[in-house]
């Protein structure tokens, strides 16, 4: 299995805070859960 990540996308006032991190590495988790191998991020 191989997941993959459209966009991550954080409102402007948001940037800076660690957001797109803290969505990434949740992203991540799942894929793994879920038995993913692979996660591309386009």
């Amino acid at each position: 299995m191989r997941g993959r990540v459209e966009d991550v996308v954080v409102d402007t006032a948001a940037r800076g805070q660690g957001i797109a991190a803290l969505l990434t590495s949740e992203a991540l988790r799942i894929a793994r859960e879920a038995g993913a191998r692979t996660v591309d991020l386009t």
